[in-house]
């Protein structure tokens, strides 16, 4: 081989190892943790509700704006001034006739007349009519500039601002519970899924033992046959053993193939990622109390606290619903900064006090006070169910546990049996006592019994593991686990 071709081999080979991983139940829980994507969501929704919940505690704080804006007119600004032209035209008219009234009696004339008055009036009228026929006002801009900071501080809002601190810490604390939900519902799936390997491991390794001893069995078949102590046709029911072991192998391979896909996609790892399970397949016992599993579970149940922060959001949208029916106080407070061409100069800043007090909506108000007192009542009885079915829930686990240990033991002292039985048939055979149909049918009783073993084995675990979550002790289950094995 020449020195490139080694070099790539060497490579090839670090690259295989570098892809390899060892996994314990414990470190596999720990890959879960920080690998799943589920888990990675609620994280985020977590923490978004965290946020959401410090932007609410700051309601009670005045709102400060800066408002800026540019206006600009299709046409010039006029402020209607005919009433203030017949006021002055008014005036000026009747100011000339007394004039002339004065000025005719101070050179010792007699006083007008009134119709000598009206007629000057009138003419009067005309001439300043004349003189100014357009009195409307007219700004000279057609584009405005302005800009100003303004404060609102709520003073009164009927208890709005607590009560919606109140939900949003409420919301804060489902979503932490949704979290620990979904982190117990990955370590538990990871759990059976490394189980489930194991399961399948033990299977193949079963399913090889088989090939070994059907290929043993038609090996003394055909020194048998040879022998002429049995007749050539029990050859062929040998080969049909074997080819029959050689099909379950093959399934078992595929469907162990097929469960580490499932944990590589559970652990979010790369799909060509080659890994083993450090552990052995075998019965430890656990000792757990129906009752104290029921209390606490009762205790620890995300569901539970969910529910209990359900009502306590229930119990606050009631209290907003009813703070509709009262007003809402506001101050306010406004700073002019800026102002350009502006046609009425306004001051430069301004405070006040507003009130807005719904008085009529349609009976919204009504509905959401009914709607809210609903849901409190339907968050009470969802209580009751929620303990009820997490009683139900041990119950149902506690019991499987039971029964499944019960079949393990049972399977374990029949697969003892069928095995001491099926060596005295084989040895049987080897004298042409038995038939070879006898001793294929006396294997495949063993490998029921042992299937059976590893199915209540892992039937077992997996209610324990339903057990220990609903406890919220997931992790005691691994420790426990780990050190007996």
């Amino acid at each position: 081989m020449t020195k490139p071709s080694v070099f790539v081999l060497i490579l090839l080979i670090s690259s295989m190892v570098s892809f390899a991983q060892e996994l314990t139940l414990s470190s596999a829980i720990d890959l879960a943790k920080t690998q799943n994507l589920r888990i990675k969501a609620n994280k985020k929704s977590s923490e978004a509700s965290e946020h959401n919940y410090k932007a609410e505690k700051f309601n009670y704080l005045p709102t400060v704006s800066v408002v800026g804006g540019f206006t600009h007119l299709g046409e010039e600004l006029r402020i209607d001034m005919s009433s203030v032209q017949a006021s002055f035209v008014d005036g000026l008219a009747n100011q000339n006739v007394n004039t002339i009234d004065l000025v005719k009696q101070g050179a010792g004339g007699a006083p007008l007349t009134p119709d000598q008055r009206e007629t000057l009036y009138n003419s009067s009228a005309t001439t300043l009519n004349n003189l100014y026929p357009d009195f409307d006002a007219r700004v000279a801009y057609q584009d405005y500039f302005m800009a100003g900071v303004t404060v609102t501080q709520p003073i009164f809002m009927g208890g709005k601002l607590k009560g919606l601190n109140s939900v949003a810490a409420s919301e804060y604390a489902i979503s932490q519970q949704l979290y620990q939900q979904t982190s117990d519902l990955i370590i538990q799936r990871a759990i059976i899924q490394y189980f489930t390997v194991v399961l399948f491991e033990d299977v193949v390794n079963a399913r090889k033992a088989s090939v070994k001893a059907m290929e043993k069995h038609e090996f003394n078949t055909t020194k048998l046959v040879e022998q002429e102590i049995i007749p050539s046709y029990h050859k062929l029911g040998a080969q049909a053993a074997l080819a029959g072991a050689n099909t379950k192998l093959t399934l078992a391979e595929n469907d162990l193939q097929t469960a580490l896909s499932a944990y590589k996609n559970l652990l979010n790892i790369p799909a060509d990622t080659i890994i083993t399970l450090s552990s052995n397949f075998k019965y430890v016992a656990f000792q757990l109390e129906e009752k104290q599993s029921t209390e606490r579970s009762l205790a620890y149940s995300p569901i539970l606290k969910i529910n209990s922060q359900n009502q306590q959001i229930a119990n606050t949208n009631t209290s907003i619903a009813k703070s509709g029916y009262l007003p809402n106080v506001f101050a306010i407070g406004e700073v002019q900064l800026y102002q350009q061409n502006l046609p009425v100069i306004t001051p430069p800043w301004m405070v006040g006090v507003q009130m807005k007090w719904d008085i009529y909506s349609g009976n919204k108000h009504v509905n959401r006070t009914r709607a809210a007192r609903l849901m409190e009542e339907q968050t009470s009885m969802a209580s009751t169910l929620i303990a009820n079915d997490i009683s139900l829930a041990i119950k149902n686990s506690y019991n499987k546990a039971k029964n499944s240990r019960t079949i393990y033991e049972s399977e374990t002292k029949t697969f003892e049996l069928m095995k001491a039985s099926f060596n005295a048939i084989q040895k049987q055979y080897s004298h042409g006592l038995m038939k070879s149909s006898e001793v294929v049918d006396a294997h495949l009783l063993v490998d029921d019994a042992h299937l059976a073993q590893l199915t209540a084995l892992y039937t077992y675990y997996i209610a324990l593991v339903e057990l220990y979550k609903l406890r919220g002790e997931l992790n005691e289950f691994i420790t426990l686990y780990e050190e007996t094995n």
